[in-house]
């Protein structure tokens, strides 16, 4: 019988519960419960989502996997809106258990002051993380609709290119827990910090492989050739509620350095908007503020939609040129 639905969605429902504490193979003696997972925020909800929800609410890149295979399968439109969620459901995945989600993050889910070394080492294990655990769970998830369907060569392909960013977001995850002993006093982990002289309406924290600049042109024809290292990237505000756009590395290769060079260059050309498209079109961790997105015009709307449900995962549209928030600020570059 063909994979329906319902089947798919209860698949879902149980890889979602069946994880163990992401933190338990390199630090199993604090794991409570026996590293069961609870609901671990990846974008802080008190020090971030609060100060852009409208009556507790965030908009969000609504996507769940099991409704969006059963309509790609089915030919049916699969394109992904904006919807509202509460702040305590926004952005959570069950990766952490309940002492590990308080360790390991409790420098950045308090306001932060200053970008020091053990900030860096947070901000980029909560960000792999989050990437890790939602690849590895689309990874079991496409094995299991394979096994129970017709055999589909693109469903095969997208699960080899899973399993090779995996390999890549596991050495990224490695370096950032042996980091933890010393607080990443080595500098395992660094970073570029733009911060700028207003708040910001959206909130981000989400991985990714440089492939390209942000004015779109590509690094490399194949993600399945090459492969660059996977940079986190925070958008967030500050103690002071002053925007800040954190990219945190561990290898500073080509991509990187030429991914880095080219956001520098637009550091005076609208970079916190550049940042908000950024964050918008390439992270489905993405929230952002209902009442800022609703008086959008319909051109800006139909720019974020279309960049996030892009038909290619080789085609990179631009996100500079476009003014996208309504307002004068300036920018430092503090890392």
């Amino acid at each position: 019988m063909p994979l329906t639905l319902d089947d798919a969605i209860n698949y879902e429902k149980e890889l979602m519960h069946s994880g163990v504490c992401l933190a338990q193979s390199f630090d199993a003696l604090r794991c409570s419960c026996g590293g069961k997972t609870i609901g671990s925020h990846s974008i802080a909800r008190q020090a971030l989502l609060k100060k852009i929800a409208d009556n507790g609410e965030v908009y969000v890149w609504e996507q769940n996997p099991a409704k969006m295979y059963y309509r790609d399968i089915n030919g049916r439109d699969t394109g992904v809106e904006m919807t509202k969620w509460g702040i305590k459901k926004a952005s959570v995945f069950p990766g952490f258990c309940k002492n590990h989600d308080e360790f390991l993050f409790n420098r950045i889910d308090g306001p932060i002051v200053s970008f020091d070394k053990e900030i860096l080492l947070q901000m980029h294990y909560r960000a792999i993380s989050y990437e890790y655990f939602h690849k590895k769970t689309s990874t079991k998830f496409l094995e299991y609709a394979l096994d129970n369907t017709d055999y589909n060569p693109a469903i095969d392909q997208y699960i080899s290119n899973c399993k090779l960013g995996l390999s890549d977001l596991e050495l990224e995850k490695n370096v950032c827990e042996s980091a933890y002993g010393e607080k990443n006093a080595n500098d395992s982990v660094n970073a570029v910090v733009y911060s700028f002289d207003t708040d910001v309406p959206v909130m981000c924290v989400s991985s990714w492989t440089p492939c390209h600049t942000v004015d779109g042109h590509p690094f490399f024809e194949s993600l399945e050739v090459e492969h660059a290292p996977s940079i986190g990237l925070t958008l967030g505000m500050d103690a002071n509620n002053h925007a800040f756009w954190a990219i945190t590395y561990t290898r500073f290769d080509e991509y990187v350095e030429k991914f880095l060079e080219n956001l520098d260059s637009y550091r005076n050309k609208r970079l916190l908007d550049i940042a908000v498209l950024f964050s918008l079109h390439y992270s489905q961790n993405a929230c952002c503020r209902p009442s800022w997105y609703d008086k959008l015009q319909k051109w800006q709307k139909k720019c974020i939609v279309r960049g996030f449900n892009r038909l290619s995962e080789y085609d990179f549209e631009p996100v500079t040129g476009i003014r996208i928030l309504n307002k004068k600020y300036n920018v430092k570059r503090v890392l």
